[in-house]
């Protein structure tokens, strides 16, 4: 579904495949990068040391799977949001084998989430972390990357925010788009999402 959206959305318009130079550039941003972690175990028992049977890291945020469905639809992106620790670098290394990034590095560890199957009872196990803690100055690093995007860009915000990032960040990132023109796009089930429509976002996804 999400990609038939973003067909929908790009089928208008021309995405060259250079990196700015005045052509249009697609930005996908996530707040809160994570790892999953897909185990396999035959078993959990408590108090027991459980092997896994397989075990699966991928690089995972909603604006960064946005990222993998463009490349694989043939439109470059620039990936951009928070990073943190070794976790973070393991993304971004991922990305940077097809993905342009540019991340603002904060202090902490990306988080890792953890799904684990159990072939025992057939049941999944979801184990999702918070993440790092943004500072204002960190903060203020994404919102002028942010800044920099013109009339001829387009930005994705999807997925969850960390802590450290609030209504009035998201309120700063329409605002800039207003101003500088360039297409907001909405992933994220924040609850404060209707009070953005005062600033026309381009489009919005509800969760």
């Amino acid at each position: 579904l999400f990609r038939k959206l973003l067909q929908s959305c790009l089928c208008n318009n021309k995405y060259n495949k250079k990196i700015k130079g005045g052509e249009h550039m697609i930005y996908t941003c996530t707040m809160n990068l994570a790892i999953d972690l897909y185990i396999k175990t035959l078993q959990m028992k408590a108090s027991e040391v459980n092997r896994t049977e397989e075990a699966v890291y991928m690089p995972n945020g909603k604006g960064v799977n946005v990222s993998f469905i463009l490349k694989e639809l043939g439109i470059d992106s620039v990936a951009t949001g928070f990073k943190a620790g070794f976790t973070g670098e393991f993304i971004e290394s991922e990305l940077q084998a097809g993905i342009k990034t540019d991340f603002v590095s904060v202090n902490g560890i990306t988080r890792i989430n953890v799904f684990a199957h159990v072939v025992a009872n057939n049941e999944e196990f979801k184990l999702v972390n918070q993440g790092p803690t943004v500072t204002e100055k960190e903060e203020l690093q994404l919102l002028s990357i942010i800044d920099t995007l013109s009339s001829e860009d387009t930005l994705f915000i999807s997925g969850s925010h960390p802590l450290g990032i609030e209504k009035n960040t998201y309120e700063k990132i329409a605002e800039s788009s207003l101003r500088n023109g360039f297409k907001l796009i909405l992933d994220t089930s924040a609850n404060f999402v209707p009070e953005l429509l005062k600033f026309h976002p381009y489009l919005i996804k509800p969760n």
